[in-house]
This record gives structure tokens, C-alpha cells and sequence, in this order.
């Protein structure tokens, strides 16, 4: 009982409801969830963001490719047009026809027309000015009658960076010279600056080597910055360079660099069957700026489903957790063994009464108790009733036991009297012996010893009488203690049926039956020993009455002789003024009264061993009792600990006094 008290002592130290627990164990898994759930989402918003960025940002460059391209074909088809003007092959004087030529290249947005003849020599419209370009790709592949734009080149005039579109000047199906348009590399920017993804989207072109040839700062134009080569100096680059080198191969696909240390996401394509390429990119910065927005709704969803979800799981644990609180009371009551739970206040009853109602397992769970709490009731009353009854049944045996002590002690009595009257028997032979020898001298000595040993044989044959009647009452009373001993087996064996029902039944209560089950144990284990110590006490008896009736029997036995030696003695009376002539006679009577004082001091010995023995035993009786009552008090020390209701505990008094 106390290692239970110190248990419930210590886990009411760290006590915690079952409400509380219920909110913090679901509280703590619906914001995991959640938590998961948003990371979940938002690594697959980021992913799909990603995805689609990228595939805007492809199809965009692709799209910059085509109209690039459009616009290459576009002024090829302008240039062709002029070419096939006859005033370029007429004979039309030149000034005529550089004059001409300079008004259609500023309407076409070039900076200046030249015509260059099969030799190679440009003659300029703008300014008249003659170069030997015999040796630039777009005057070869034009002078073999392929029409063409050329990479950006450094002006020899200029100095400046420059795109030549070049078409060949047919008549009759000949080459009759190579007209070329010049304009610089703003033609690039116009797509480059209106082609992007967001508010800072931008893109540019490279050639087949990686080098800028487009872009909105005209500074890397105009210094012909390559990545490929800065990244040979600086690893920065390196990112990059693998980038744009993909793009310088014509191929077509996204990738992601540090510049200027921000990250960028690019998508690249060719633009026809230049070789030049295009990237669209954008931040990736501004790419996951919804993300963040998004991070912001789902923290403020999560947050509210938090609070929802706990005034939730609030509201739902508290249905779940009233009725087990409405139980504490009873539980914590039969905990205390304290069984009077019909005493309970008018409100608490009624709240138990309403939780026995329920249709769930709380509802189970209250008529359990309620039917724990009856069984353990009536087991407590029975078991009043039981140690009421060891109690008056020991208290019956006791007397038995004192009944049987005086016995014993009257029989001990009885047989040192016998013993006594023996040893005076065996003097009086001894007397008479001596009388025999000197029958002749004191014949009237003779006569007073046998008067004398006559008033002795009757007061020997009165004792044995007397013994004979102390062994039957000893006898009797053995016979009632084996009754009560049978009674008190009943009583035991009783007792030890109704411990292993209790028993059963706090098996049936589960953890709140286990401290009366103990005390079930306890009082099983008492009835044993009271059982035990009945058949012990029994086998006893039974023994004594056996012992009691052998020696019944031999005083029974030596009656007779005590009554026949006081006939001989009364003959020697008589023949004692004969004595003369029946010496023989008196010899002969004299060792047979020997003979029998001997069985009669043998007799008496029997009578003092068993008496001696039967005291033992009322010894044993005594000792037996005093245990069962010990056992007895023990019992009603512990179901003492069970308070009852008034009601019980009044009736159970009742029948006590009764």
C-alpha cells in the first residue's frame, strides 16, 4: 500500500491532463503536417516554377531566333531588290548611281551601300571611298552567288563593329558585280531590347565563337567580350562560359550562371542558319519572387489551421476527457479503499450517472467501475462476516481447549493418586512379606496389615474407578474437539473459496483489483493455514483419544484386580487367626497381590505418560487457537482499511452484535 502511495505521489508530481496532452500531441501533428505539407507544395511550386521558366524562357529564345532570322531574310530581300535595279548595270554614271544607292540605303536603315566589282574592289556610297575586300567570306560566298549576312567585323574604314549583308548582282544569269549594305550591330539591340521575361528580362546574341555581338550595354559590343575567354583568367566565369559555349554550337536548351553575383537563368537557340545565337534570360531572383509571396500564404494558412485545428482538438478532447474527469472522484475514492461512493455528493452521482449512459467506450469503461466498485463491496461484507465468524469459532475452540486442560490435569491428578497408592501397595506387600516370615511371633501384626492393605485396595479400586471415568470424559471431549476441529476445516475451506472468488474477481478489475487481490491472497493464505492447523490439531486428538481409550481400557483391567487383591486381602483377615495352618496358602496369595501391585504401578505409569502426552497436546490445542486468532485479527485488521457506505457499515455492525 505505501510503494502504491509513493507512486501515485511521484506521477502527480509531473501531472498533466489528459486535455492538455491530447492538444499538445495533436496540436504538434497537425502543425507537422501542415509544415509538410507546405514544403511539400513548395518545393513542388518551385520545381513546376522552375520548369515552366525555363520552358518560357526556350521557347522565347527560339521564337528571337526565327524572327532574327526573319529579319536577316528580310533585309536579303531588301538588298536583292536594289541589286536587280538596271541602273547598276546601264552604264548609269557612278556619282548617278552612288547618289541613288545612299538614299535607298538610309531608307532601308543602312549606313551606306557599296558596289564592289569581280576584282574585289568596294566603292562606297556614302562617302566614295575605295577598299580591297576581296578577302571578307561575304564577298566570296556572294561572288559564288550566295546571298548572306556576315559576322561582325571591325570596319576598316571605321573601326567601328559592323554587319555586311551581301547578294550578288545578276544579269542573264551572270554575276556581273557584288552589291553590300553596311550597318552596324544595332540591329541586334532593337530585338534584344523588347525580348525578355519580367520587368528586368533582357536578352542578347553571340556568334559562333561566344562572343557578344548584341546587347543592351554596347560597351560589350564594342569590346567584343567573350566568357569563354575570361574564364581562362577568372573561374567565375566558368558557369557562364559552359552556358554560352552550348549556345556558340548551334544547340538549343536552358542553363543557370553567376554574373555580376546574381544568378541567371538563361535559354538559348540559333537563329536560323547564321551563326549567330540568341539567350533570353531572366533573375532568378524575380523568378521566385511569387514563391515568396506564396511562402507568406501558406505560413499564414498554416498558422490559421494551426489555431483551428487546436481550438478543434480543444473543443473535441474536452467531450473526451468531462467524463473521465466526472470518474476521478470514484476512482480516486476506491483507490483509498474507501467503497462508500453511494455517500458521493447529489452532483457528482448525477455526473456519473450521465457518463454510465454513454453509448461508447467511456460509458464501458464507467459501468465497469460501477460493478468493480459493487463487487469489491460485497466481497469486503462477506469477508467481514467470515472473520466474525473465525473469531466466535475461536473463541469456542479456546473453550474446548481449557475444558480439555482441566481434563488433562485431573487425569494427571488421578494417575499420580494411582501411582501413589501403588508404591503404598508394593510397602504393604513388602510388610506382609516380613509379617509372613515372622507369622509365627506376630500373628496380631499381621492381621492389622492385612485390615490395612484392605482400606487400601478399596481406596486403589475407588481411583481406578475414578480414572476409568476421567479417561471416558477425556475421551467425550476429544470427540467434541475433533467436531469443532471439523467445524473449523468447514470454516477454512469455506474462507479459502471466497478469497479465490475475490480473487477472480479483482483478476476481472484489471490494475484497480491488483490491491485487493492482495489482500484476497492474504486471506486464502490465512484459511490454509487455519486449515492446516485444524488437521493438525485433528490428528492430534485423534491420537489422544487413542491414548486416553488404551489407558480407559487398562484401568478397565485393573479394576478387577484392585477389587480381587481387596477379596484376598479380606481372606487374609480371616485366615489370619489361621495363619499358622495356611502359611502356604497366605505365600502363594502374596505373590500373586505382588504380582498385581506391579501391573497396578505399571498401569499407572501408562496413566501418567498419557496424561503427560495429552497435556502436550492441549499445549499444541492452545498454541493452534491462539494462531488462528492472531490469523483471525490480521483478517479484520485489513478489511478494516475498506471503508463502506453508512448504510453497509451499520448493517454490517448489526450482525457483529448479533
Amino acid at each position: 500500500m505505501n510503494i502504491l502511495r509513493q507512486s501515485t505521489q511521484q506521477s502527480r508530481r509531473g501531472f498533466r491532463t489528459l486535455q492538455t496532452s491530447m492538444i499538445i500531441v495533436f496540436g504538434a501533428s497537425t502543425a507537422l503536417i501542415l509544415l509538410m505539407t507546405a514544403v511539400i507544395l513548395l518545393h513542388h511550386v518551385r520545381a513546376t516554377l522552375t520548369d515552366e521558366t525555363e520552358e518560357s524562357l526556350l521557347e522565347l529564345a527560339q521564337t528571337a531566333g526565327v524572327l532574327m532570322n526573319d529579319r536577316f531574310q528580310d533585309m536579303i530581300t531588301s538588298l536583292d531588290s536594289v541589286s536587280r535595279q538596271d541602273i547598276l548595270t546601264d552604264g548609269t554614271p557612278w556619282a548617278e548611281i552612288s547618289e541613288n544607292l545612299q538614299d535607298q540605303a538610309e531608307a532601308l536603315g543602312y549606313d551606306t551601300f557599296g558596289l564592289v566589282d569581280l576584282e574585289g574592289i568596294n566603292r562606297r556610297t556614302l562617302d566614295q571611298a575605295v577598299t580591297d575586300v576581296s578577302d571578307r567570306d561575304y564577298y566570296r560566298l556572294a561572288r559564288r552567288g550566295q546571298p548572306n549576312v556576315s559576322e561582325v567585323l571591325i570596319s576598316r574604314a571605321t573601326g567601328e563593329p559592323i554587319m555586311i549583308v551581301a547578294v550578288p548582282v545578276m544579269r542573264q544569269g551572270e554575276i556581273q558585280s557584288v552589291l553590300i549594305g553596311v550597318r552596324d550591330t544595332r540591329v541586334f539591340e532593337t530585338l534584344v531590347n523588347t525580348v525578355g521575361i519580367g520587368e528586368r528580362g533582357y536578352s542578347y546574341v553571340i556568334n559562333d565563337e561566344g562572343t557578344i555581338v548584341g546587347h543592351r550595354d554596347h560597351k560589350l559590343v564594342q569590346e567584343r567580350w567573350n566568357a569563354m575567354d575570361e574564364a581562362r583568367s577568372n573561374p567565375d566565369y566558368r558557369e557562364m562560359a559552359r552556358v554560352l559555349g552550348h549556345a556558340a554550337q548551334r544547340e538549343s536548351g536552358t542553363g543557370r550562371y553567376f554574373y555580376q553575383g546574381e544568378e541567371r537563368l538563361m535559354g538559348y537557340a540559333p537563329i536560323g542558319e547564321t551563326g549567330f545565337s540568341v539567350l533570353v534570360g531572366s533573375y532568378w531572383h524575380d523568378i521566385i519572387a511569387p514563391l515568396r509571396l506564396l511562402q507568406f500564404i501558406f505560413a499564414g494558412v498554416a498558422i490559421a489551421g494551426l489555431l483551428l485545428g487546436t481550438a478543434t482538438i480543444a473543443v473535441v478532447s474536452r467531450t473526451i476527457t468531462k467524463p473521465i474527469t466526472d470518474l476521478v472522484p470514484v476512482v480516486e475514492k476506491i483507490a483509498r479503499l474507501d467503497l462508500s461512493v453511494r455517500d458521493l455528493a447529489a452532483h457528482e452521482i448525477s455526473r456519473m450517472e450521465s457518463v454510465r449512459l454513454r453509448r461508447d467506450e467511456i460509458g464501458e469503461m464507467a459501468r465497469s467501475i460501477a460493478k468493480m466498485e459493487e463487487s469489491l463491496r460485497d466481497s469486503v461484507t462477506r469477508v467481514q462476516a467470515v472473520g466474525i465468524a473465525v473469531t466466535g469459532k475461536t473463541e469456542e475452540l479456546a473453550d474446548i481447549e481449557r475444558l480439555v486442560s482441566q481434563g488433562a490435569g485431573q487425569m494427571t491428578t488421578v494417575a499420580e493418586e494411582l501411582s501413589q497408592g501403588s508404591s503404598e501397595q508394593a510397602a504393604s506387600v513388602e510388610e506382609v512379606s516380613s509379617a509372613m516370615e515372622e507369622m509365627a511371633a506376630n500373628i496380631r501384626q499381621s492381621a492389622d496389615n492385612a485390615e490395612a492393605t484392605e482400606k487400601i485396595a478399596l481406596e486403589s479400586s475407588q481411583k481406578a474407578q475414578q480414572s476409568g471415568q476421567a479417561a471416558a470424559e477425556a475421551v467425550e471431549a476429544m470427540r467434541q474437539i475433533a467436531d469443532k476441529i471439523g467445524i473449523i476445516e468447514d470454516i477454512a475451506r469455506e474462507t479459502n473459496m471466497l478469497s479465490l472468488n475475490a480473487a477472480i474477481e479483482a483478476a476481472r478489475a484489471g490494475e484497480q483489483g491488483k490491491g485487493f487481490a492482495v489482500v484476497a491472497a492474504q486471506v486464502r493464505k490465512l484459511a490454509e493455514n487455519s486449515a492446516s492447523a485444524a488437521r493438525e490439531i485433528g490428528t492430534l486428538s485423534a491420537r489422544s483419544m487413542e491414548t486416553v481409550q488404551n489407558a480407559g481400557e487398562l484401568l478397565d483391567e485393573t479394576v478387577p484386580g484392585i477389587r480381587k487383591t481387596a477379596d484376598l486381602v479380606q481372606e487374609i483377615t480371616a485366615s489370619a487367626r489361621e495363619m499358622s495352618a495356611g502359611a502356604r496358602q497366605v505365600s502363594e496369595a502374596m505373590v500373586q497381590l505382588d504380582t498385581m501391585v506391579q501391573q497396578n504401578a505399571a498401569a499407572a505409569e501408562e496413566v501418567a505418560s498419557t496424561s503427560e502426552d495429552q497435556s502436550g497436546q492441549t499445549e499444541n490445542l492452545s498454541l493452534s487457537t491462539r494462531e488462528l486468532r492472531s490469523q483471525a485479527q490480521s483478517l479484520a485488521e485489513v478489511v478494516s482499511r475498506f471503508t463502506l457506505s453508512a448504510e453497509l457499515h451499520s448493517q454490517s455492525k448489526d450482525d457483529h452484535e448479533a
